[in-house]
């Protein structure tokens, strides 16, 4: 019975009676697009990873690495360079709790060779 009901013409309706009906479909279509859009587009944000930064482009104060252009602890993937142009190292800092960027997950280091030292 509930589908032979939504089944009835708009034209049949009264005029008040068919803009709510109207509005009573319309805005939750809407609103469901617009939240679906807006969660589609933030977990998108979180799986863009940075690329790895030069650790020479940051600023370390006591122990904390800083971006040099916002002054902010840094968090994201990093490497060194030895003077031969070889990687150094390669790991990543993850900003704790507290606000101080800490060793995270792997940490891969080079001799000047190109061999990874275990």
């Amino acid at each position: 019975m509930g589908i032979a009901y939504k089944l009835i013409p708009l034209c049949k309706l009264k005029k008040g009676y068919k803009m709510k009906k109207i509005l009573l479909f319309i805005l939750p279509l809407l609103l469901t697009v617009g939240f679906s859009f807006e969660k589609e587009t933030s977990s998108r944000k979180s799986t863009v990873e940075k690329e790895p930064i030069n650790i020479e482009m940051l600023n370390e104060i006591d122990g904390v690495w800083y971006t040099k252009d916002t002054n902010e602890p840094y968090s994201g993937k990093v490497f060194s360079l030895y003077e031969n142009g070889q990687k150094r190292y390669e790991g990543t800092y993850k900003v704790d709790e507290w606000g101080y960027p800490q060793k995270d997950g792997k940490w891969t280091y080079w001799d000047e060779d190109g061999n990874v030292i275990e």
